[in-house]
Parts: C-alpha cells; sequence; structure tokens
C-alpha cells in the first residue's frame, strides 16, 4: 500500500472557544468529589481540609480552561500552540484521544508535555471535522511508518 501523502492545504487554524460541556463536566465531578469528601466518616477538621482541596483543585483547573487560545498546524506537521502571552512548536504525540465528541491532543515540546482537551462545542463544526480528519490521517501515518521500521 502506497505511504499517505502530506496535504497541500493551508495549515489549520484553530481558535478555541470555552466549552460548555467541559465546564459542565468539571463543576460537575468536583461537586461529586466534594459531597463525597464530606458526607465521610472521617473527623470535621479532615473533611474540611479534603473540602478545601477539591474547591482548591477546582479553581485551578477552571483558571486552566481558557489558557490555550488557539492551534495551528503547519505543513510540516508541527503545531503552534498559541498561549495569552506566547507561542510553543509541538509535535503531535501517538497518545493523542479521539472521539466523535471530544479529542484530546497530546503535545510534546522538547522536555514539555500538553494535554489540550477540545470539545466537539469549543469549535465550529467544519473546523472540529477537519481535525479529527488531520488525526484519522496522521494516526494512519504513524502506523505505516511504526510497522514500515519493524
Amino acid at each position: 500500500m502506497p505511504p499517505l501523502s502530506k496535504p497541500s492545504a493551508a495549515p489549520l487554524h484553530l481558535i478555541l472557544e470555552r466549552s460548555r460541556v467541559l465546564q459542565t463536566a468539571l463543576v460537575a465531578v468536583h461537586g461529586l468529589t466534594l459531597i463525597a469528601a464530606l458526607a465521610n466518616p472521617l473527623p470535621g477538621g479532615i473533611q474540611l481540609l479534603l473540602g478545601g482541596a477539591v474547591l482548591g483543585s477546582l479553581f485551578l483547573s477552571w483558571q486552566g480552561l481558557g489558557r490555550v487560545r488557539g492551534l495551528t498546524l503547519n505543513p510540516d506537521d508541527e503545531w503552534e500552540i498559541i498561549f495569552h502571552d506566547q507561542t510553543v512548536l509541538a509535535l503531535l504525540a501517538p497518545s493523542t484521544i479521539l472521539t466523535p465528541w471530544l479529542v484530546i491532543l497530546h503535545l510534546t515540546a522538547g522536555n514539555r508535555k500538553f494535554a489540550i482537551p477540545i470539545c466537539r462545542d469549543a469549535l465550529d463544526p467544519e473546523s472540529f471535522r477537519q481535525l479529527r480528519v488531520y488525526l484519522r490521517i496522521a494516526g494512519h501515518r504513524a502506523l505505516q511508518s511504526s510497522s514500515a521500521s519493524a
């Protein structure tokens, strides 16, 4: 089977919006965890400490939701991660997760690793489709290159 050719299309630009689905899931999971932390037989002081830790986690997670402003896939398969104050070049890791409603991009930049969750509602439908198509093709390329080297 011939190797898949690289797409000659323009770079893929993704402008990420805040995902209501991701926000709701974040609040729901932390809410259930808070209930579990407070509704257990541990002493009250430990319950309050656990509850504070859960609320602190929710606060930090909420702050991180808008950290990545956008992504650009360059023609040479490098990803530009666009933060509020900087841009980082990264490569796609094979551990990236792809589902019909959620993509978790695993990107590496030197020693730094990034896991960027992208829910369907964080992008316009066409951009989400293009991202999923690219990742399917990239996955096939990775499989072909690993089987060719084996």
